[in-house]
């Protein structure tokens, strides 16, 4: 890892979601979030970590390639370079955040693509 200091914020997240593996398997991708204020200090090449819901060990540091910042989930999805995501599942995807994130909640908070690449996956 770089001799920079590593920027860490910690989040509950169940590791075991689809998107989660997802990432593991493929060493990174879009992580798809409101825009809250806890990513506003991550840059570009920025490392952080990823922790699992308490009771559960394993964390997983990545680091930010590219964030995308948009209105809406639908410009955001728009916006990302078709090597990135795959167009044809964006339906299927606006669905999925829907259930997450109301269309005002993303229009009030904004909403982010991070572009991350999985770098170390720890289990203590």
């Amino acid at each position: 890892m770089s001799e920079r200091a590593v920027k860490t914020i910690k989040l509950t997240m169940d590791i075991t979601t689809g998107g989660f593996e997802r990432f593991l398997a493929e060493g990174g991708g879009i992580d798809f979030r409101l825009d809250e204020e806890c990513w506003s200090p991550l840059e570009d090449g920025d490392y952080f970590e990823y922790v699992e819901e308490p009771g559960r060990k394993r964390k997983y540091t990545a680091q930010l390639i590219k964030k995308y910042p948009a209105s809406n989930f639908c410009k955001l999805i728009d916006s990302l370079p078709s090597e990135l995501f795959d167009k044809t599942k964006k339906q299927k995807y606006l669905d999925f955040f829907l259930n997450w994130w109301s269309l005002e909640a993303q229009e009030k908070e904004g909403v982010l693509g991070l572009h991350i690449k999985v770098v170390e996956t720890v289990k203590e």
